[in-house]
């Protein structure tokens, strides 16, 4: 693995000041970072029997990681909470934090719908991928994830779509707090161990 911060003769307070000036920058990095702290705390792990990074431009292979687990391949994408969404929210005496997160295509590609209708849409297909982990590092300044199934996710409401391609279709914004709860999980074994084959 090339060293790419000697190659390019970057110091710290050069990456400092490109972050700090550049936010959607520091959006896309704390994206890629996600990924691999996600792996590295929750599937370096014997469990795993294997673990691989899909092509970005695979388009037939909407995840971020593919993971062998019981001897059947899961799918799993990462997606980061905004953190210009994030709120402080007082409720009967309870303290916590709402944000949001984007769960949609970077982009607007065709994808194919139950009745062979093809639509173009940055919504992702339900079913999709099985497991979204999100990064709560803006929550938590940790490298903290909050799992759920993918069916367990809220289907889009837009308008102009008919409820059918509606119940096919991932909301593209969606909405999570901080303590979590269902249908967020802390760990994702419980949720794998649960899915169909």
């Amino acid at each position: 693995m090339e060293n790419w911060i000697d190659k390019l003769d970057v110091t710290n307070e050069d990456l400092n000041e490109l972050l700090e000036s550049n936010p959607s920058l520091r959006g896309m990095i704390m994206g890629y970072l996600a990924e691999i702290k996600l792996k590295d705390k929750w599937f370096n792990d014997d469990r795993i029997t294997s673990i691989y990074k899909p092509d970005d431009h695979n388009r037939n292979i909407k995840a971020d990681w593919v993971i062998e687990y019981n001897g059947y391949e899961y799918t799993i994408e990462v997606k980061s909470i905004q953190s210009n969404s994030i709120k402080t929210v007082e409720d009967s005496n309870k303290h916590f934090l709402k944000g949001k997160f984007q769960c949609d295509a970077s982009d607007s590609r065709f994808i194919e719908l139950e009745n062979s209708e093809n639509i173009k849409t940055t919504c992702l297909k339900k079913g999709q991928f099985d497991i979204l982990a999100i990064n709560l590092y803006p929550f938590t300044g940790n490298w903290d994830f909050a799992f759920a199934k993918n069916n367990d996710l809220p289907t889009t409401n837009y308008s102009k779509y008919d409820s059918n391609v509606q119940n096919q279709l991932l909301k593209g914004t969606m909405n999570i707090s901080y303590p979590f709860c269902e249908p967020y999980y802390s760990t994702p074994y419980n949720l794998l161990d649960n899915i169909e084959q």
